[in-house]
């Protein structure tokens, strides 16, 4: 295949693009490419931004890791991870960026273009080089680059980047036919580096290529398949060592943050039948029109086109019958897999589910639906064989093949694209704390929770200061309790909360009286997010926060009563699942009381619960069928002293292939929780925060209340933290009544119980427990409603230690 060959189509191609993205070739610096601009779009820009930055200012630092440390979820590390990290993506545009005078907007535009440009030229360079038909090559390259699925995915920048896995097949086939070890050496590097350029792709692409490697295999003679798997074990090697520099930190963020997807929610992003039936709004022929349904989502728009499934069908039918027979059956396997696979769990449910149990990187797929690009892979080039095999040539005595070419063109032709204008990646606020002397991160506030904090994001690029805030694939343990704590700023929490973070400014749009607060105001700006009366504080020094704040208060609850339970009592309980009159069983939670010398599981902590007397407790696991959506065996543990308040907390989550280890070191004197996570040897301090001198944990809680005898109608206000998020757990006692558990009637007082949060994100479960009516005031029946459902325990089975008894 020589260059002026390629010149040609990429020609073609290049018109195609621009056509079917217009207007964007007249708009490359003053908008981007995506129909919205908060978001996935703006996360993408900054991503390049902060790698584009990174390579000019510090290009050692993409070799040793230290990109990875993104400024954004302080005091988070490794926060690049939590998404797609598009190094390879800015070591394409890194020419552009320095000739453009470091223009983010004109490079991420160009790599998004040239994506679709480049997924439809390396597609032609391998139909082309597996079929011979230069015809058939440009409808493969067509469907590849063009099909609906790319503008469907239009805000994810990374997902345009299709343009490897055809190279890595074509390198496949070549190891296949010719066994030669620079097509081993080629396959590996060119897997690699698609698994570089994007996690989704890494996991599909692997995927992909094995399922069409075994499909040949199977089509070849025993005598060759022997050497032909040893030179692929030798590919897959130097895959693993082309993506490992890159793979070490997600697989190190994975191990401390437990990042994984359950499948529930791989169902909730899987494909249906009709998603292969929907295309996008922005589709000419068939969305504008409303001649097929409209893409309900992103992971919507899967229809790969009437002319390419008509040429598909025919290239089975003409392949299976000649030569092609090899080729024909490894893309159909391709297209099964790859159907399959997209319907998530409700597919092949059992398949799934041992791929997300075993192969690695399977738990990290949210959206089953991206296994469509397989389909359309295998589509792609059995529409180059059946065109490729009737003429092999263009212009062979028929317009037809042109015609069929005009006509998949057409299918894929977009209305005018809407684009959102360019951000400003230069404003008051980021100049400011660019200039503002000495180290100090920053928060801005109201934090938002997801997609509004990507705008401060862009700032963080200007500035170059780590942020509190952030948006990405995933979010630190911590986030959730770091934003309820900020949520009522000013107040004694939110400012004891950021001292510990140090964090030295806060850009906010509310006016604070800094009479009454410790905080200075340095600056006020106009924000293009915040708004034009932005305000920039900066927090005074620990010792002034102490002295004007003093130490943080809740009403104290009523001290523990008379302890009902022993060293020794073990509970265990039936937790079934209640909807519409039925209960199924859902799983099993055991309570156990220990003696406060009990050991941790995690080495060297010991000491941190020295002075414990009670060691509570919780094993929970999930019944069998509820693993097949949500598989869960978790244990939780408290060390509590005499008075039944925690000294550490310890729990080992493991939900699938999501594994949490995690230990909160309470000071009560000191009023802080520090979170602290495992370590060779040891554990790290990951980050504390402030609360209140009689607080206590879930499991204390449920323990602590067994102590108090409740009168009907009596309320008892407790105040309760949990991962740093702390609330008030209300108590309400009511009456004795009879209650039917395992058929049994029993006479107990019925308890309820409400959890009151700092900011109200969803409608707070409703809580109800019946005590025993003897001294022990064990709980022998709870119900729990909340917007998952409702959920029953029964007391299963109870026991003592001998010595207790």
């Amino acid at each position: 295949m020589t260059l002026l060959s390629v010149l040609r189509p990429a020609c073609f191609y290049l018109v195609i693009t621009l056509v079917v993205t217009w207007p964007a070739a007249v708009s490359l610096t003053s908008h981007l490419i995506a129909p919205i601009g908060p978001g996935d779009p703006y996360l993408n820009l900054w991503v390049l931004g902060w790698d584009l930055s990174v390579l000019f200012s510090d290009p050692i630092a993409f070799l040793d890791g230290r990109v990875f440390d993104a400024p954004i979820f302080h005091p988070a590390t490794q926060t690049l991870a939590y998404s797609d990290h598009l190094l390879p993506q800015a070591l394409l545009v890194a020419p552009i960026y320095a000739v453009s005078g470091q223009n983010l907007v004109l490079c991420y535009n160009l790599l998004l273009l040239g994506s679709l440009w480049g997924s439809a030229l390396a597609m032609y360079v391998f139909a082309r080089s597996i079929t011979g038909s230069t015809v058939g090559a440009l409808m493969a390259g067509l469907v590849w680059g063009f099909w609906p699925y790319h503008f469907s995915h239009l805000i994810h920048l990374a997902l345009q980047g299709t343009y490897v896995l055809p190279l890595a097949f074509l390198f496949l086939h070549r190891l296949m036919a010719g066994r030669r070890w620079r097509d081993v050496v080629g396959l590996g590097v060119t897997a690699g580096i698609n698994a570089a350029s994007s996690v989704y792709y890494g996991v599909i692409g692997a995927l992909g290529l094995a399922v069409a490697a075994l499909a040949l295999l199977v089509s070849i003679g025993a005598r060759r398949r022997g050497a032909l798997v040893g030179r692929l074990l030798i590919a897959g090697a130097v895959g693993v060592v082309v993506i490992a520099p890159i793979l070490r930190p997600y697989w190190q963020v994975q191990q401390r943050e437990g990042f994984g997807r359950v499948l529930i929610e791989a169902a909730r992003h899987a494909a249906t039948p009709s998603s292969y039936a929907s295309v996008p709004p922005t589709n000419l022929l068939y969305g504008v029109t409303g001649a097929l349904a409209e893409a309900r989502s992103v992971e919507d728009g899967l229809f790969v086109g009437v002319v390419a499934l008509v040429l598909a069908l025919f290239g089975v039918w003409h392949g299976w019958r000649r030569d092609a027979k090899p080729l024909v059956w490894a893309m159909l396997a391709l297209i099964i897999v790859g159907g399959l696979l997209s319907l998530g769990p409700d597919g092949a449910r059992s398949v799934y589910a041992a791929l997300h149990r075993w192969v690695f990187g399977f738990h990290a797929v949210r959206a089953p639906a991206r296994f469509a690009i397989l389909v359309a892979f295998g589509v792609a080039v059995l529409a180059a064989v059946g065109l490729g095999k009737r003429y092999p040539v263009p212009f062979s005595g028929s317009f037809l093949p042109i015609l069929l070419i005009l006509l998949a063109c057409v299918e894929y032709l977009n209305r005018p694209l809407t684009l959102v204008s360019a951000p400003p990646l230069t404003t008051q606020t980021g100049a400011w704390l660019a200039r503002a002397k000495g180290p100090g991160a920053v928060v801005y506030l109201p934090l938002a929770r997801d997609l509004g904090n990507t705008p401060f994001m862009l700032q963080t690029l200007e500035h170059r200061r780590p942020i509190v805030n952030g948006y990405s694939g995933q979010r630190p343990m911590f986030y959730s309790a770091l934003s309820d704590a900020l949520a009522g700023f000013p107040s004694s929490d939110a400012l004891w909360t950021l001292d510990e973070l140090d964090v030295r400014f806060v850009v906010t749009n509310r006016a604070v009286d800094t009479t009454a607060w410790p905080l200075v105001e340095r600056a006020r700006v106009r924000d293009p997010t915040l708004g034009p009366e932005t305000r920039i504080y900066e927090l005074a020094e620990s010792s002034e926060l102490e002295a004007r704040l003093g130490p943080a208060a809740v009403p104290p609850p009523p001290p523990a009563g008379p302890i009902p339970f022993e060293v020794g009592e073990r509970a265990t309980y039936r937790v079934l699942w209640v909807s519409a009159g039925t209960s199924l069983p859902a799983g099993r939670a055991t309570f156990e009381v220990q003696p406060g010398g009990t050991p941790a599981q995690t080495p060297g902590v010991q000491p941190l619960a020295g002075g414990a007397h009670y060691r509570f407790v919780v094993t929970a696991a999930t019944a069998p069928w509820v693993a097949r959506f949500f598989e869960a065996r978790d244990q939780f543990a408290t060390w509590t002293d005499g008075a039944l308040f925690p000294l550490l907390h310890e729990r080992h989550l493991r939900e699938g292939r999501r594994t949490v280890d995690l230990l909160i070191h309470y000071e009560r004197e000191k009023q802080t929780a520090t979170m602290l996570r495992p370590r060779a040897g040891g554990v790290e301090r990951e980050m504390s925060f402030r609360v209140a001198k009689d607080v206590r944990d879930p499991l204390a809680v449920f323990f602590y209340v067994r102590t108090l005898e409740l009168a009907s109608g009596q309320r008892v206000r407790v105040p309760i933290t949990d991962m740093g998020r702390t609330m008030v757990l209300e108590v309400l006692g009511r009456r004795v009544e009879s209650v039917n558990v395992q058929g049994k009637q029993v006479e107990a007082l019925r308890i309820e119980a409400g959890l009151q949060r700092r900011v109200e994100t969803r409608q707070p479960p409703e809580i109800r427990v019946w005590l025993s009516g003897d001294a022990r005031r064990l709980p022998i029946l709870a119900e729990v409603r909340a917007g998952f459902g409702a959920l029953r325990l029964e007391l299963d089975n109870y026991a003592r230690t001998e010595s207790n008894r």
